[in-house]
C-alpha cells in the first residue's frame, strides 16, 4: 500500500482536480503493530454451588493497517464514505505550482472521486491505520457443582456443569470496524488485516464427571 504525497512542512500534495496524489513507493511507513502493553484479569466468584468466573484481555496500543477497509472504501460500501457524498468536499491539501511553492487546495471533489483514487487498485494506507487497542472479554464461565445429596445413589462424586462463552465481546475497540487481532501475523504482512475471516463468538456446554 502506498501513502500521500507529501510536501516539505508534511502537507498532501493533490493534483489540478483536487485528488491527493499517492506516492510511488510501497515503502511508507504504516505504524508499529507491537502493542505498548498487554495485560488481562480473571477472577472466580462462588456461591454456594454456583461458580462464576471471567477473563478480560486487554492489549493497550499498537496499529493495524487494514487492506479489507480500503477496498471497501474504493467500492463505496464503507460507513467512512458517508461524508461529502450530497454536496462533496475539500480535500486539506495543497497545489504544487511547478516553481517550488504551493497554493492551498479549493478544488471541491465528490466522495466518489476521493475514495475511488485512494481506495481502489493500490490504496493509500494513511487512512486506513488504526489504532489496534482493544479490551475484550475473552471468556465468561457459569458453573453449578451438583450437591452430594444427589449424588449419594450414583457412582460419582462430583458433577460439575458450566456454561462456556469465549470471544462474547468488546469493551473496548478503537480499530471499530474489525477485530485489530485479525492483523496478526509474522514476517512482511505483521500488522496487516486482508480480508481475514471475522472473530467468532462461541458457546459451550461442559461437563465433568468425579469418580
Amino acid at each position: 500500500m502506498q501513502g500521500f504525497q507529501r510536501n516539505d512542512a508534511g502537507e498532501v500534495i493533490v493534483n489540478e482536480a483536487g485528488i491527493p496524489l499517492a506516492t510511488n513507493s510501497f515503502d511508507v511507513y504504516g505504524g508499529n503493530f507491537n502493542p505498548d502493553w498487554t495485560g488481562g484479569l480473571k477472577n472466580n466468584f462462588r456461591y454456594k454451588d454456583f461458580s462464576l468466573s471471567f477473563l478480560i484481555d486487554m492489549r493497550i496500543g499498537g496499529d493495524v493497517i487494514s487492506y479489507t477497509q480500503a477496498r471497501q472504501a474504493g467500492l463505496g460500501v464503507n460507513e467512512m464514505t458517508l461524508a461529502g457524498r450530497e454536496n462533496g468536499f475539500v480535500v486539506d491539501g495543497v497545489v504544487d505550482n511547478g516553481d517550488g511553492t504551493y497554493s492551498q487546495n479549493t478544488t471541491n471533489i465528490t466522495a466518489e472521486q476521493y475514495w475511488t483514487a485512494i481506495g481502489q487498485r493500490t490504496p493509500v494506507a494513511e487512512p486506513f491505520i488504526f489504532d489496534a487497542t482493544n479490551i475484550r472479554l475473552r471468556e465468561l464461565v457459569l458453573g453449578y457443582a451438583m450437591p452430594q445429596r444427589l449424588l449419594e445413589n450414583s457412582p460419582f462424586k462430583s458433577v460439575n456443569i458450566s456454561l462456556v462463552g469465549r470471544n462474547l465481546f468488546f469493551i473496548l475497540n478503537e480499530a471499530e470496524y474489525f477485530d485489530p487481532e485479525q492483523g496478526a501475523g509474522t514476517g512482511n504482512l505483521q500488522g496487516i488485516e486482508s480480508f481475514n475471516i471475522p472473530s467468532t463468538r462461541d458457546y459451550g456446554v461442559s461437563v465433568k464427571f468425579g469418580f
